[in-house]
């Protein structure tokens, strides 16, 4: 077992004065070399070394998920009424949303730090809440980070390749705990708090291999689970809710045809008509000029559309 002052074999850090070596999503190099951690909603990634941080004298609240791996020193959070400390080989995770404080550093801390976004995918560890725990592959993790990070503030692209399979190993590394806290969800409460998501954005580019990904299993589970759940195909749920938020654009909202198509995610507006023709029975400029009370109820369709 690690403990609190002890450095470990392949990261043996001296921390001499601070400073971060780390990338972000919204860096052209970055995207180009680490591309699979971003498609995985981080934000920024990257290792800190610091003699000294501030301490928080008031609660802070977090937009992102924070996990950091803590390499060297210590460090201690009040996370929701209960001490997190962080020391060697752990790892801490604040999902987004979380009041913390940093109450207590250690001399010479480092950490590998990912910013994450909120997403479907991180989900089953939000539900969870702010935790710590050992952590058993941080050496790997550090070379893997140390590799990708070194490769991004480098001028050439020499090692792109290599780069992009050490970042999909990263972003194993991760979904891993994904999955750890997964077990402990059933796959039905997942699936429904995926499509509330998409109910909320239904303009995002939702398609079977994504929805899988995000829920961390096959397309063939993913088809079974909705069939079983809402007795349909995953990609007419995504077009039903995007139709019916098309609905309750046209009856309140003053929007363009086009407007509204880029809203539900249709960038042709032909295709959004066609889809909603079929779903209604009606063009969306007839359903427009239509009152909502004097409309049928509506329909379905039964073929498996392209999103």
């Amino acid at each position: 077992m690690l403990h609190e002052h002890q450095i470990l074999s392949i990261p043996r850090i001296t921390v001499t004065k601070n400073r971060a070596r780390q990338t972000s999503h919204n860096s052209a190099r970055g995207i180009a070399f680490a591309q699979p951690l971003f498609e995985d909603h981080v934000y920024r990634f990257g290792i800190q070394e610091r003699v000294g941080m501030h301490l928080h004298l008031q609660p802070v609240h977090s937009n992102y998920h924070f996990i950091n791996f803590v390499l060297q020193g210590s460090i201690t959070y009040e996370c929701d009424g209960k001490l997190l400390m962080g020391t060697p080989g752990t790892l801490l995770f604040f999902p987004e949303g979380t009041k913390y404080r940093r109450l207590k550093i250690g001399r010479s801390l480092a950490f590998i730090d990912f910013m994450i976004l909120p997403a479907p995918l991180w989900n089953p560890m939000k539900e969870r809440g702010p935790f710590v725990r050992p952590y058993e592959n941080i050496d790997l993790l550090y070379v893997l980070v140390s590799k990708v990070i070194r490769l991004c503030m480098a001028k050439s692209m020499v090692g792109r390749m290599d780069c992009l399979e050490n970042a999909k190993m990263i972003s194993s590394l991760l979904r891993r705990e994904i999955s750890h806290i997964s077990k402990g969800l059933s796959e039905e409460s997942r699936v429904e708090d995926l499509f509330r998501e998409i109910r909320q954005k239904p303009q995002d580019d939702w398609h079977s291999s994504r929805l899988a990904t995000e829920l961390n299993i096959s397309t063939r589970s993913l088809n079974r689970l909705c069939n079983k759940m809402y007795d349909d195909s995953p990609n007419n749920l995504v077009i039903r809710y995007r139709m019916e938020k098309a609905i309750e654009l046209l009856s309140y909202e003053s929007y363009t045809i086009s407007d509204i198509a880029n809203k539900v995610g249709y960038r042709n507006s032909g295709a959004f008509s066609n889809l909603f023709l079929k779903f209604t029975g009606m063009r969306p400029g007839e359903f427009r000029r239509k009152k909502k009370s004097d409309l049928e109820p509506l329909g379905g369709f039964q073929t498996e559309d392209v999103i």
